[in-house]
């Protein structure tokens, strides 16, 4: 458990890094003086002085920030965020949600041309991918005290086939435990790179299911060429996008029945987890390997570029719809006011984080 948490901290540490990066780097660009870069949320650890930037080292990892030159509209003058065109200021407020976008996109070329899990059903092809690994079945889950765990099953085994019966779908499984109800079978299985031979006594229910107590997942990797890598991963990157758009959009209808849930004290259906729910699945993927980790990293870089490119208060989407909103009508808003919309979105976006964490709590 540790490590997993480890590892969460750590995925997450590097998104939030290369997302401010982002906007570091084009306000340099824009001429946009940066007051300071910090990773993680203060108290500060450590920072220094390098020209007109701190760069600083704050305690709580989980985050990070980039201070400009009169962001809150206070500061005008040459170097300042407020005197900035507008276009540059896009360019500044979206270039954390590019940079998000463009690590999704590196993570998904490098394991298309290294070995592509499945990914979305029906996701995008191009070319004639081979299988750098076969359709096979991994055991995502084994259930205490069933036949699977006695014969010695663990998560992240494979298995392979059942009587010389070769599984490559999870309905040809479970239709070999039916036909097999009551009786003792051999399985061939794979774990780690040991191939083994094992026996389980399959329950003889009353409805004759002859259960095994594994979650079989098909499991395989595609293999493109360099010329075909790049188009296959812009195509899954786009689907994913779309993908997660309209998995926020029910998230954010579904805020009223996490609000009754939580009073309630029942769980609520939705798709957004958060910390939590990303501990509980990284922890079962583990053993999987490291492409389906990658898989998790890229999905939860897409997710901080799709969140944070709505037009939200506190969102970089927020931000930039206010800027747009002045210069299409000409009025500028006073600084305070505009400060304070993004101080409540914050906390708003606080209270929608603890609702999700709660929910999560009661799921696993």
């Amino acid at each position: 458990m540790i490590v997993t948490i480890l590892l969460v901290v750590a995925m997450l540490s590097v998104l939030v890094f290369v997302h401010e990066l982002g906007h570091f780097l084009e306000a340099r660009r824009a001429g946009i003086d940066v007051e300071e870069f910090g990773f993680g949320f203060p108290p500060r650890v450590f920072g220094r002085q390098v020209g007109r930037t701190l760069y600083s080292i704050n305690l709580f990892p989980l985050g990070g920030f980039v201070r400009l030159k009169g962001e809150s509209g206070d500061e005008a003058g040459p170097g300042s965020f407020t005197s900035a065109r507008f276009k540059d200021k896009t360019k500044v407020l979206l270039a954390g949600v590019g940079m998000n976008l463009a690590l999704a996109y590196l993570v998904l070329v490098g394991l298309c041309l290294t070995g592509l899990p499945p990914v979305l059903d029906n996701q995008f092809n191009f070319g004639n991918p081979t299988y750098s690994q076969p359709r096979q079945l991994i055991a995502a889950e084994v259930v205490k005290g069933s036949p699977a765990e006695t014969a010695g099953l663990k998560e992240g085994d494979y298995v392979l086939s059942g009587n010389g019966v070769v599984f490559e779908q999870p309905q040809q499984l479970a239709d070999f435990t039916k036909a097999h109800a009551g009786q003792t079978v051999n399985l061939t299985i794979r774990h780690g790179s040991e191939e083994r031979q094992v026996t389980a006594k399959l329950h003889d229910a009353a409805n004759k299911d002859g259960y095994l107590g594994v979650l079989p997942v098909q499991f395989y990797k595609l293999h493109y060429d360099l010329l075909h890598a790049p188009v296959v991963a812009a195509g899954i990157l786009v689907q994913i996008f779309w993908a997660t758009l309209s998995g926020l959009g029910h998230f954010l209808l579904s805020i009223p029945a996490l609000f009754g849930g939580l009073f309630a004290r029942k769980v609520v259906a939705t798709e957004a987890t958060g910390p939590i729910g990303i501990i509980y699945f990284l922890g079962h993927l583990r053993s999987f390997g490291l492409s389906p980790l990658l898989l998790i990293f890229m999905n939860i870089s897409v997710a901080l570029a799709v969140f944070n490119v709505l037009p939200l208060p506190a969102l970089d989407g927020g931000r930039w719809a206010l800027l747009a909103w002045q210069k299409l009508t000409g009025r500028k808003l006073d600084p305070s006011l505009e400060n304070r919309i993004h101080t409540y979105g914050f906390l708003a976006l606080i209270l929608i984080a603890l609702l999700v964490t709660a929910n999560d709590i009661k799921r696993f």
